[in-house]
């Protein structure tokens, strides 16, 4: 089962320390992802996941970054209708960069 953690900041930037506690915070929940390990860090905040592997083994990473790195997205779960939708987003012109995982920040 996937896992991920995360840090927000409202009133001050992450600094280096903070980081690095992300990335350790990460390191600790190890066990519930081994396929992939990625921290994504912002201004205000920081993100780490942890990935298993079970649909779509070489696409999917995350933490997902939007096109115009804005945003930034985990997420662990089932969307049931994700084949409909990934079409639907495709067919408006949309580039998806995973073919099981429709990212949610396109809608």
């Amino acid at each position: 089962m996937c896992g991920f953690i995360g840090m927000f900041k409202n009133d001050a930037l992450l600094t280096l320390e903070d980081k690095h506690d992300i990335e350790k915070m990460s390191a600790l929940i190890s066990h519930r992802g081994p396929d992939q390990n990625a921290c994504v860090f912002h201004a205000h905040a920081g993100f780490g996941f942890r990935r298993l592997s079970i649909i779509d083994l070489s696409g999917g990473d995350q933490p997902y970054v939007s096109p115009d790195g804005r945003y930034t997205s985990v997420y662990n779960g089932e969307v049931y209708n994700y084949l409909e939708l990934r079409d639907d987003l495709i067919k408006k012109g949309e580039k998806l960069y995973a073919a099981s995982v429709v990212v949610l920040l396109h809608l």
